[in-house]
C-alpha cells in the first residue's frame, strides 16, 4: 500500500489526480507482451461520495453482482466496518436507503461513508485509490477501514491519500508531496528519522512526541 500524506488541500487533489486520469483512460496491464490488455476496473474513492436512493445492497454493488452474491457484498461491508450498520437496518441489505420510499431509512454521515467505502472494496479492480476515506469516522471506524485496506493491498495496488499521519503505519511506501511535487519518498521509519517534511508534520500532529530516536512499529511483515 502506498500512502500520500498531504498537508494541504491542493496537495491532496494533486496527489490522486494521476490515479484519476489512469482510471478514466485505463491502465495498460502487462505491456505489449500481453497484447496491450487494458484494465478499466480501477476504482477511486473520493470524499464526495454518492448517496443513491437504492437498497443497501445496490448502494454497494451498483448493479454489478458477483456469482457469490450476498457473501461478496457482506465481505466488502465487513472490511469497511459497515456490517454493523447493515445489521441494524430493518431489512438488512434489502432496506431502501431513502425516506421518500415506504419503509425507507436514512443514515448518519459516518454510516453513509462506511457504505460508500464498502462500494469501493466490493469492486475487484487492480487499483484502489482512497481519498481521505475515514474523514467522517470515529477512531474505531477508522481502524476498521484502514485494517481492511491493508488486507486488500495483498492482491491489488492501493493508494491512500490522507491527512491523518497515524494511517501511515500500515503503508509499505510513503510519497510526500509539497506544492504538487514529490519531496520525499520511502518507508515511515526512514522518513521520520530523516528530519524532513514528514518528520516535521508528524511532530506537529503528535504534539512534539517524536524526537527522531524512536519510530512507531510498522506492519512490514505483511507486505
Amino acid at each position: 500500500m502506498t500512502a500520500l500524506p498531504c498537508h494541504s488541500a491542493s496537495d491532496a487533489s494533486r496527489g490522486w489526480r494521476p490515479c484519476r486520469h489512469s482510471h478514466q483512460a485505463a491502465l495498460e496491464v502487462g505491456g505489449p507482451h500481453q497484447g496491450g490488455q487494458t484494465d478499466r476496473s480501477n476504482d477511486p474513492h473520493k470524499q464526495q461520495y454518492a448517496k443513491f436512493p437504492f437498497t443497501a445492497e445496490d448502494n454497494i454493488t451498483l448493479g454489478q453482482p458477483y456469482e457469490d452474491g450476498d457473501e461478496a457484498v457482506l465481505a466488502a461491508a465487513r472490511a469497511a466496518g459497515a456490517d454493523t450498520v447493515i445489521a441494524r437496518l430493518p431489512k438488512g441489505l434489502r432496506t431502501m436507503l431513502a425516506r421518500a420510499f415506504w419503509g425507507g431509512q436514512d443514515m448518519s454521515g459516518g454510516e453513509w461513508q462506511r457504505v460508500a467505502i464498502s462500494r469501493a472494496f466490493y469492486r475487484r479492480g487492480s487499483l484502489l485509490v482512497m481519498d481521505e476515506p475515514t474523514s467522517a469516522l470515529d477512531a474505531r471506524g477508522e481502524h476498521d477501514v484502514v485494517s481492511g485496506l491493508r488486507a486488500l493491498a495483498r492482491d491489488r495496488a492501493v493508494v491512500l491519500v490522507t491527512h491523518r499521519l497515524s494511517n501511515l503505519v500500515l503503508a509499505d511506501r510513503i510519497v510526500v508531496l509539497k506544492d504538487g511535487e514529490i519531496c520525499e519518498e520511502g518507508d515511515l521509519t526512514t522518513l521520520l528519522n530523516s528530519g524532513g517534511l514528514l518528520a516535521e508534520l508528524w511532530q506537529l500532529q503528535n504534539h512534539g512526541e517524536h524526537d527522531g530516536s524512536a519510530v512507531p512499529e510498522q506492519r512490514g511483515e505483511e507486505r
